[in-house]
């Protein structure tokens, strides 16, 4: 469990991840999702609860944890371990997290998974261009992929290649279908602090299929919030947390 002032972000969560199972989780925004694997790789304190990390409690004895991976890789390479090591490595060693990746990715030049860490790897790094050619490249595998021409058009867009970013915001615009993905869209560009007054458009679409929908309005107040609208950002955070007190990103837009 893991609370935030009042607010419980985690709650009881009971999860069991075999050694060498791919696992994978869903969930609305502001779920909590990101706190759950930040607490799992002992990068956030829970405020009760126990976990581990191959045999190892976590945050106590991290350092052993991490030694087991080193171990595994010493015996015998393997991509996802690399990309393990990658995940759990402090989020500001870039430097150690892409050496990490680029292993993986000698082991295996087609694993999207590496390519796409890599890619946002770049991305912090500030190298917009490199950013680019990766996802022109996944882009170029799956065309219709609306996440990978999203992700590219946010690289260009902040490479200063506007036009470029624009025609894949269009494009990725005609694959959208229904109100889902019409907020996905909106909300991605709204945590990038990207091409703002487009996904309010995209938003707001979403809110005409469903109107009063929690997590659209949390998202077209994010946007509001990026556009400095915070008088609307506030009523969109304040509706959603009348339906849903709980919602954690909702509390802190509101709080900005």
């Amino acid at each position: 469990t893991k609370r935030f002032g009042d607010n419980v972000a985690v709650n009881g969560v009971e999860l069991l991840v075999p050694r060498g199972c791919a696992f994978g989780y869903l969930g609305p925004n502001g779920a909590g999702k990101t706190t759950l694997i930040r607490v799992l790789l002992g990068l956030t304190r829970a405020d009760s609860g126990t976990m581990s990390l191959l045999g190892h409690p976590v945050p106590a004895q991290r350092a052993q944890a991490l030694a087991e991976i080193d171990r595994a890789l010493a015996i015998k390479p393997e991509a996802y371990i690399y990309m393990n090591r990658a995940e759990v490595l402090p989020a500001d060693d870039l430097d150690g997290r892409l050496a990490d990746v680029e292993r993986a990715l000698k082991l295996e030049p087609d694993n999207s998974e590496a390519v796409m860490m890599k890619a946002r790897l770049l991305t912090r790094k500030g190298d917009h261009a490199a950013a680019t050619q990766l996802w022109s490249a996944m882009v170029e595998k799956e065309p219709e992929n609306a996440y990978y021409l999203d992700q590219r058009a946010i690289a260009l867009w902040r490479a200063g290649k506007r036009d470029e970013a624009q025609r894949d915001f269009a494009a990725e615009r005609k694959l959208a279908k229904g109100a889902e993905q019409l907020n996905n869209l909106c909300f991605q560009k709204a945590m990038a602090n990207v091409d703002l007054d487009l996904a309010l458009d995209q938003c707001e679409e979403s809110l005409r299929l469903v109107p009063g929908a929690v997590h659209v309005l949390d998202s077209r107040g994010t946007v509001f919030l990026g556009l400095g609208r915070y008088t609307e950002a506030k009523s969109d955070f304040d509706s959603v947390l009348e339906k849903s007190p709980g919602q954690k990103s909702s509390l802190m837009g509101r709080a900005v």
